[in-house]
C-alpha cells in the first residue's frame, strides 16, 4: 500500500473540510440571524428564549424543532412591533417559514423528496432574508428613545407604545 505523503494527507483533510464543515457555514449563519431577531425583542414580547434557536443544530430533531422556532419568532416579532406601535403584517414571516418547514420535511419522502428540494431551499432563503429584514427594522429605532420609554413604562403603562407611535410618519393625504 502507497503512502500518501504530506501533500496527500493536506489534501485529504481539505477535501474533508469542503465536504464537511462548508455545508455547514450557511446553517450557522441562519441560526445567528434568528437568534439576533429574537435578542432584539424586549424579553416580555419574546415567546422563547433566543438561545433555544441552536437545538436546530440536532439532525432529524430539527425538522420539527423549526416549526416551534418559526410560530415563536413569528409571535415574538408581532409582540414586538405591536408593542413599538410599528406597521407589520399580523405574524410576520410565518407562512413563509412554515412553508419552509413543510416543504423540508417532504423532501424526505422518496421520489417527491428531489422535487421539494429545491422549492425547500428557495423558500429557506427566502423566510432568512425577511427574518434579517424584520430584526434591522427592530435595529433601527433610536437608543435614546427606547431608553425613554422603558423608563417611562415603570411608571406610565402604555408608554412606550405610545413614544413608538411618534416615529410614525404623518398621513400627508388631503382629507
Amino acid at each position: 500500500m502507497d503512502d500518501f505523503g504530506p501533500e496527500g494527507v493536506i489534501a485529504v483533510m481539505l477535501l474533508l473540510f469542503i465536504v464537511l464543515v462548508l455545508p455547514l457555514l450557511p446553517g450557522i449563519f441562519y441560526l445567528l440571524t434568528l437568534q439576533k431577531a429574537l435578542n432584539r425583542c424586549d424579553p416580555r414580547n419574546r415567546l422563547m428564549s433566543p438561545g433555544l434557536v441552536w437545538l436546530m443544530a440536532i439532525p432529524f430533531f430539527n425538522l420539527i424543532w423549526h416549526f416551534v422556532v418559526v410560530l415563536n419568532i413569528a409571535g415574538s416579532l408581532s409582540r414586538e412591533y405591536k408593542d413599538r406601535g410599528l406597521e407589520t403584517e399580523p405574524d410576520p414571516g410565518q407562512a413563509l417559514g412554515l412553508a419552509t418547514c413543510v416543504l423540508s420535511l417532504c423532501t424526505l419522502m422518496p421520489y417527491l423528496g428531489f422535487l421539494t428540494a429545491l422549492a425547500a431551499l428557495v423558500c429557506w432563503i427566502c423566510y432568512w432574508v425577511r427574518v434579517a429584514e424584520l430584526s434591522n427594522q427592530l435595529a433601527t429605532a433610536p437608543e435614546d428613545q427606547i431608553a425613554e420609554a422603558d423608563a417611562a413604562e415603570k411608571h406610565e403603562p402604555g408608554y412606550r407604545r405610545a413614544i413608538y407611535a411618534k416615529r410614525k410618519p404623518a398621513d400627508t393625504r388631503a382629507g
